[in-house]
This record gives structure tokens, C-alpha cells and sequence, in this order.
């Protein structure tokens, strides 16, 4: 690929790790991320808030992961945050907010918990109230991902239901990851992210991009309409790849050894042995 890329974005469910839950990032792959990190600015894209994903990476990489640079994108897509070494903490540096003067979180939030149980049955799930999203998941021990994914797709039809009684339902837009769903502001996605992300480096390192930010790499692996990855790998932003589902049209790219189609953590680590930074 010609294309020379100045930064780097990853999903982190079925990008750095497989598509199960509490599944690991392989260690050749961390390896390869934080030498990465030495080299160009990366960021993280997830729909979890800050307050699980930062100790979610924590866990991951270290104590060193405050000191490696990555910038962390948060409710997919709603917040950003780096970390300032003077300070020594986290800094919240964009924010989409909740449209709370024409629907409610709390209230939105109680009412689909309310009816989950109609929806999943007598499954716990757990249920949280971000600054600027709501999350519902269902619980996971001794389910396979496939039943997982049927809980997450009749709890999504639920929602929206319950979201069409809201009269100003539009500014919302529920997303379905197969292993949890979010609700979020409708102007704010994972490609917000990538844009965000462009402007932060511009800001701090005077980073340099064209207008669709082609030279920014983004990874996921759930591109379908309302997946989790829809608008992080649509193309509108970035040049996106997925180690996950493929679709027919132009993004995402698919990461190929040869003929053969690689997904998951070995394609991500494929793919970045692969492309040319600088």
C-alpha cells in the first residue's frame, strides 16, 4: 500500500483481542504496539466509558500505559483524553454531550431497564449511566458469543422501540456490538473519534492531515450497518480496516497474507508489520 500513515486508531474488542469476552491481547501484539508507540501517536476507540477503559488498559499493558502516549476515546466516540505527565493524570480534552433537555438519560435509562426482563428474560445485565451514553450487557458467564449475540440483538429491537416513544428520538442512535449495547448522541461516533484525534495531534504536535484524514490508520471488525465499527470504518474519515466482517464495498480494506483473509489480533499484527509509518 502507497498510502504512509502518521498516526494510528484501534477498537479494541475483536481487534486487539478475539471476539470473546475477557479474551486477551496476545503478547506479540502488545509487543508491537508499544514499539508503535514510540514511533507515531495511537489512540484507543471504545464503547466503554473512561472509568472502566482506562483500568481495562491498566491491566493490559501496565503501569506503564499512562507513559506510553496513547490517547483513549471513550463511549464510541463521546469523549477524548490523553495523559498529562505534569499533572500526572488523565485530561479530558473533547466532550459530546447528552442531549438531557430533550430526552432524559436517567429516565430512558430506567425505562429500558424496566423492561428488559420482557425482552431477555431473567438474565442479569449489566446497566450504566455515563456522561454522555447508556450501556446494557448482557451477562456473559457460560453463554457462547453466539447466544450473547442473539441477547444483544432482541434487546436492541426493545430499546429502539422504547426510544420511538421519546419524542425527540432522532438525536439518539442505539449500536449494537454483539456484546453489549450503547445508546449515544446521534453527532457522536467513532468517527468523531477519528476527527477528534486528527485535531488533538494538529493541536499538541502540529500534525498535518488532508481534510479526510487518510493518513490516520483505523482498525476494527464490525463494519455492518449499526454494528459497533459502522461509522469507525465507513470511510468517511481515515483509512479504515477490518479484521472482522467484510462488505463489498470500497471501506473497509481487508487485511490479505497472500489470497488468504486474515481477521482477528493476528490480522491487526499483519497488518501493522505491513504498512509503512513515518
Amino acid at each position: 500500500m502507497k498510502q504512509k500513515f502518521y498516526a494510528a486508531m484501534f477498537d479494541f474488542d475483536g481487534t486487539l483481542t478475539e471476539r470473546m469476552p475477557y479474551s486477551p491481547v496476545p503478547e506479540s501484539l502488545k509487543k508491537i504496539l508499544e514499539d508503535l508507540s514510540r514511533t507515531v501517536p495511537i489512540a484507543l476507540c471504545t464503547a466503554r466509558p473512561f472509568k472502566t477503559a482506562c483500568p481495562k488498559m491498566e491491566k493490559v499493558f501496565g503501569d506503564k500505559f499512562k507513559n506510553m502516549g496513547w490517547v483513549l476515546i471513550t463511549e464510541n466516540g463521546c469523549a477524548g483524553y490523553e495523559f498529562d505527565k505534569h499533572q500526572d493524570k488523565w485530561i479530558e480534552f473533547y466532550r459530546v454531550k447528552w442531549p438531557e433537555q430533550s430526552i432524559g438519560k436517567k429516565a430512558l435509562g430506567e425505562k429500558i431497564y424496566e423492561n428488559m426482563r420482557k425482552y431477555i428474560g431473567d438474565y442479569e445485565t449489566a446497566f450504566q449511566l455515563n456522561e454522555s451514553s447508556i450501556i446494557f450487557q448482557p451477562h456473559y458467564e457460560n453463554a457462547s458469543i453466539e447466544e450473547i449475540a442473539k441477547r444483544c440483538d432482541i434487546l436492541e429491537a426493545g430499546i429502539k422501540k422504547i426510544l420511538r416513544g421519546f419524542k425527540r428520538d432522532s438525536l439518539l442512535k442505539v449500536i449494537n456490538s454483539k456484546l453489549g449495547i450503547i445508546i449515544i448522541p446521534k453527532i457522536a461516533d467513532k468517527d468523531r473519534g477519528i476527527e477528534e484525534f486528527g485535531k488533538y495531534l494538529f493541536r499538541k504536535y502540529g500534525k498535518k492531515f488532508g481534510s479526510k484524514y487518510r493518513e490516520i490508520i483505523v482498525v476494527g471488525d464490525q463494519p455492518a450497518k449499526n454494528g459497533n465499527d459502522e461509522m469507525f470504518l465507513k470511510g468517511r474519515i481515515g483509512t479504515p480496516f477490518t479484521v472482522g466482517e467484510i462488505l463489498t464495498s470500497k471501506y473497509p480494506l481487508g487485511v490479505y497474507k497472500g489470497k488468504k483473509r486474515l481477521t482477528g489480533p493476528a490480522a491487526t499484527e499483519y497488518l501493522l508489520k505491513s504498512v509503512k509509518f513515518c
